[in-house]
């Protein structure tokens, strides 16, 4: 696939979105009674001795998408600018999802995501740009198993990151040139909760398959690549052919 990112022009533009629910809105009971009896049942029984009043539903609490965009020119005909900023929020409790106390277990996400790029005319047909993203992501309470309280899961975050300069040309009437070079970096960190403190140790009891306190192990990744692209373009009539390495 190919993505044709904003460039901007020589007249400022700009624009914002919202759209979200929450409270009332997000929450809804579609089961009934006996629904409601098989659900529980699958509640480890630690959990529901400590809390008969479980309620067995995925209830949302928060969900908003908003952005907002701008782009124009820095350099009327020479230089133009484009911003993005994009912001995400899912809480939610999931069904079956649960601290040893019968609580729900918060499923808490948080994705922003911000763009930017300068574009430059730098003959009168060739452009070079120069494009960044970064993107941060974070699931509060991931993984550590379905009944297991708020401290032993996952508190996973990462910045993925994405540089790219590009050059444009054409060659004649017939032939155009495009070079792309772009490094993408992520460091995914699978970290402790904030509560775990130095010294805890992780707890897993098989007979009520709850786990408590922290999780055994946690770790981190480390990625990166570097990609560089070429391709030309040649156009005849109403057929074009396209040839390129990466």
């Amino acid at each position: 696939f190919n993505m044709v990112t904003r460039s901007g022009t020589n007249q400022r533009h700009g624009g914002v979105m919202y759209n979200g629910t929450f409270g009332a809105l997000a929450d809804a009971r579609n089961f009934d009674t006996t629904l409601r009896t098989q659900l529980l049942a699958a509640v480890p029984a630690r959990a529901l001795a400590a809390n008969p009043n479980i309620e067995p539903n995925a209830d949302t609490q928060k969900m908003y998408d908003v952005g907002a965009w701008i782009a124009g020119p820095v350099v009327k005909d020479r230089l133009w600018f484009a911003g993005t900023w994009h912001d995400q929020r899912l809480d939610s409790y999931k069904l079956g999802s649960y601290n040893p106390d019968g609580t729900p277990v918060l499923d808490d996400n948080i994705m922003w995501t911000t763009t930017a790029k300068a574009t430059w005319q730098a003959t009168r047909s060739a452009q070079l740009s120069y494009f960044h993203n970064l993107q941060y992501k974070l699931i509060g309470h991931r993984g550590g198993g379905t009944f297991a309280d708020g401290r032993a899961r996952n508190y996973n975050d990462k910045y993925p990151t994405v540089n790219q300069v590009k050059y444009t040309s054409p060659i004649g009437t017939k032939l155009v040139v495009d070079a792309t070079y772009s490094r993408f970096r992520a460091d995914d960190a699978f970290g402790s909760r904030p509560e775990v403190k130095p010294g805890d140790i992780a707890t897993n009891d098989t007979t009520t398959q709850t786990s408590e306190v922290a999780l055994p192990t946690y770790r981190a990744i480390d990625m990166h690549r570097d990609q560089v692209r070429t391709s030309v373009s040649w156009f005849q009539g109403r057929h074009d052919v396209k040839v390129g390495y990466e």
